[in-house]
């Protein structure tokens, strides 16, 4: 069974200065690397997730039973995307991030993603809905205590791509407020905050480059 995300790995043009962010946010499941080199050779940004799960010989099992390419030390590659399988628990915080929300996914091919992610990886599909003032199109699904938000665009790609890409990394925090102001006060480029799309939410993007990724901090419905 799957237990949720528990580790990202994240691309840097400045690896220290990275690790800094995440460091002060309180994420202890972030690998930092250089931008070209390490785990993942490519441009800078999330470049791979590692899926926690209960009983790794038995995910092991399962995931060749459904036909994905996958080595004894649980990594992959599907549709593009490096992941990993790991006995362990989902991601947490220990500072102003009190945990993982979501990591977002862009995709040209709705169909070839939930057939990957959904039907072989065993993600479970909770919600699909479209935006057309914005032309965009957003699919949920729950991998064990966290989701992937799968985007992508309301109009028709003639020729989709076969791959995917990471988008971006949304962290829960227990106090907007207070975590904006921290944020500021210690130098780093934060959004005020504002009413998140889901009812009952509030979010502040973090848009300092040194996070590396596109990041979103969110405060749950109480």
């Amino acid at each position: 069974m799957m237990t949720g995300i528990a580790g990202l790995t994240i691309a840097a043009t400045d690896p220290a200065a990275t690790q800094a962010v995440y460091d002060f946010l309180g994420v202890t499941e972030v690998t930092v690397v250089a931008g070209k080199s390490g785990l993942v050779a490519g441009e800078p940004g999330l470049v791979a997730i590692d899926i926690g799960v209960d009983d790794l010989a038995a995910e092991l099992r399962l995931a060749r039973r459904r036909g994905l390419d996958v080595d004894d030390d649980g990594a992959m590659t599907v549709r593009g995307l490096t992941l990993r399988l790991v006995e362990a628990g989902p991601c947490h915080g220990t500072g102003l991030v009190s945990g993982l929300d979501h990591i977002v996914v862009r995709t040209e091919d709705v169909p070839g993603a939930l057939a990957a992610y959904c039907a072989r990886l065993g993600f479970d599909l909770r919600l699909d809905r479209s935006f057309p003032q914005w032309g965009m199109r957003e699919l949920f699904v729950k991998c064990g205590d966290h989701v992937v938000e799968i985007v992508t665009e309301l109009e028709d790609v003639a020729q989709p791509s076969p791959t995917d890409s990471f988008d971006g990394v949304a962290w829960q925090v227990r106090d907007i407020e207070a975590a904006q102001a921290e944020l500021s006060d210690a130098g780093y480029e934060v959004s005020e905050v504002r009413v998140g799309r889901k009812k009952g939410t509030r979010v502040a993007t973090l848009r300092d480059r040194r996070t590396a990724t596109p990041t979103l901090l969110i405060e749950p419905v109480r």
